[in-house]
């Protein structure tokens, strides 16, 4: 049985709100038609339009609601109970997110734990079981 969950690691690094992202163009999907390779990742300027494209790619999301509590996130919200999304507004908080998240994993991996898959994107963490699921439209690297 799982003592941690994908929200109770992410509880361990929440501290509060995150800021407001700042402007920024998103940048358009890319595909090759003579290549199989999934979708370049976009960026995403709110957290509710990662969730949008999430959903739309078959993500549940039973029960959105943004509560920007991540720490280093610009916005962040659950979709579920264990399924967390969030925004960065630098490549810095992004990275830093990762590290924790890698961390927790590791320390999840040790007590023979299964941790979630992340789904990463260019400014974007998806974190949760499904999160792997909607990586071949959304793009992102998924780890483990």
């Amino acid at each position: 049985m799982r003592f941690i969950t994908g929200t109770a690691v992410l509880a361990l690094i929440i501290t509060g709100c995150g800021s407001t992202p700042p402007a920024a163009n998103e940048t358009p999907a890319t595909t090759s038609a003579a290549s199989s390779s999934p979708p370049s990742a976009q960026r995403y300027q709110t957290v509710a339009a990662l969730k949008d494209a999430a959903v739309a790619a078959g993500l549940p999301c039973s029960t959105w609601t943004q509560d920007n509590v991540v720490q280093t996130a610009a916005e962040s919200g659950n979709c579920t109970e264990d399924t967390v999304l969030s925004t960065y507004a630098t490549d810095g908080d992004l990275q830093s997110a990762i590290d924790t998240l890698r961390d927790l994993n590791e320390l999840m991996t040790e007590q023979k734990l299964t941790p979630d898959p992340i789904l990463i994107g260019p400014n974007w963490i998806i974190n949760g079981p499904t999160a792997d699921n909607v990586a071949v439209q959304l793009g992102g690297t998924v780890e483990r």
